[in-house]
């Protein structure tokens, strides 16, 4: 029978032993970003005038944009693929309500930036607005985030 201290011992040295096999695993990378792909966001395909007016208001503050399909991305959880094309994407669900008294058409909606990589949630509103209101009411989010490109070079 073992006495305690050798037993303390082999359990020292077992403990040692997985700390260095578990150090030596190699990572799995993430695929390389190239540099256009820090200054992209991806879009749901805009058929409608809310989407587009959102789209819109990236571009403006110096966004690229790139389609995706919403469906396609939900089935098989691609974040990380779509990752290496765009940093961030953009999600937006809507269903036009009526019209507003001005005559522009009213929507309920629910928009949100995410970091592809991580799934942090950069920007995110929901509401039932005129089209010209969300749009703007967006801007002013993005602008309140500070959500901009970078100046250059991946990040």
């Amino acid at each position: 029978m073992l006495s305690r201290p050798p037993l303390v011992f082999l359990s020292s040295l077992l403990c040692c032993a997985l700390i260095s096999a578990c150090a030596a695993t190699p990572k799995t990378q993430r695929p390389a970003r190239p540099a256009a792909a820090s200054h992209t966001v991806a879009v749901p395909a805009a058929d409608d005038p809310l989407g587009q007016g959102l789209q819109a208001s990236l571009t403006d503050r110096g966004w690229s944009l790139m389609q995706y399909d919403p469906s396609a991305l939900a089935d098989n959880r691609g974040y990380q693929r779509l990752s290496t094309l765009a940093r961030y994407r953009m999600t937006l669900s809507s269903k036009r309500i009526g019209d507003c008294r001005n005559g522009d058409a009213s929507y309920l909606y629910n928009v949100a930036v995410i970091e592809n990589d991580g799934g942090g949630v950069i920007a995110a509103m929901t509401g039932a607005q005129c089209r010209e209101t969300a749009i703007e009411r967006f801007g002013d989010e993005l602008d309140r985030k500070r959500f901009s490109p970078p100046a250059s070079g991946p990040s």
